[in-house]
C-alpha cells in the first residue's frame, strides 16, 4: 500500500489556480490610490480654482489626477485640474470627466474620487499644491485630512485673483482641514498582478507533490 495522500491534491491545487487567474482576468486593468483622503466635516460651493498644498518626504510616482465627485452634489461635466511645484511652474495637469475617468474609493463615505490617467510624474522630495477649477454650483467638500506616506498635508488653498481659468492656488485659508477638492494619485499593486503571482506559486507547488509522489516507496 502507498502512505494517504496530503490534505492538500494536485487537482485542488490546479482548480485554485485556474479560479485565481479567471478572477484577474475579470478585475479592473489598474488600481489607484489618493495621496490624500479625508473624513467629511462639510461642504461648499464655489467657481474658482481652490485646493490643497502638500508635501512629499521622499520620491512619489504621480500617475493620475482627479477630484471628489459628492453623491449629495454629483459634478456635470469636465473639469481641470493642475499640480505646480513650490515654484510656481506647472507639472502636470489633466480635464477630468466623470463619464470617463476611474473611480476610486474615499473613505469618506460622501462619494468617490474620479481619477484621471496622465503621463507618471516622479515627485521628489518638497512642497507642491493642487488646484481644481470648480464651477458655478460644485460642491466641494471640507474635511480632515489622511494622507498616505510620504506625503504631508498642508493647508487649503486658492486662487485669490479669482481668475476665470485653471491658476496655481497660492493663498491659504484659515478653514480648518482641507478642500477636497482636487487630488492626485499613485499607482497600487494590481490585482491581477497578485493574482498570477499566486496562480505561479500554486503551479510550483502543484509540481514539487508530484514529485514528492514519484520519490516515496510503497509503505511497509
Amino acid at each position: 500500500m502507498y502512505p494517504k495522500s496530503p490534505a492538500f491534491s494536485i487537482r485542488a491545487l490546479r482548480l485554485a489556480s485556474a479560479a485565481i487567474s479567471l478572477a484577474a482576468l475579470a478585475a479592473p486593468a489598474r488600481a489607484d490610490a489618493p495621496i490624500v483622503d479625508f473624513t467629511h466635516t462639510g461642504s461648499f460651493s464655489t467657481s474658482i480654482t481652490l485646493g490643497d498644498s502638500f508635501s512629499v518626504a521622499g520620491p512619489l510616482d504621480i500617475v493620475g489626477l482627479g477630484f471628489f465627485d459628492p453623491t449629495a452634489g454629483p459634478i456635470k461635466g469636465a473639469r481641470q485640474v493642475g499640480l505646480w511645484d513650490s515654484s510656481g511652474d506647472l507639472l502636470a495637469s489633466a480635464t477630468v470627466d466623470p463619464s470617463t475617468a476611474w473611480i476610486v474609493h474615499s473613505i469618506s463615505g460622501e462619494g468617490y474620487w474620479l481619477d484621471q490617467r496622465i503621463a507618471p510624474v516622479d515627485l521628489p522630495a518638497g512642497e507642491y499644491n493642487l488646484g481644481l477649477l470648480a464651477q458655478a454650483g460644485d460642491l466641494t467638500m471640507l474635511g480632515n485630512p489622511v494622507p498616505i506616506a510620504p506625503v504631508t498635508f498642508g493647508s487649503s488653498m486658492y486662487d485669490s485673483t479669482l481668475s476665470a481659468n485653471l491658476t496655481d492656488p497660492l493663498t491659504s485659508t484659515n478653514v480648518g482641514g482641507g478642500f477636497f477638492g482636487p487630488n492626485a494619485f499613485i499607482a497600487t499593486p494590481e490585482f491581477s498582478t497578485i493574482a498570477v503571482m499566486i496562480s505561479g506559486a500554486g503551479g510550483m507547488l502543484a509540481q514539487i507533490a508530484r514529485q514528492r509522489r514519484r520519490q516515496r516507496k510503497p509503505a511497509e
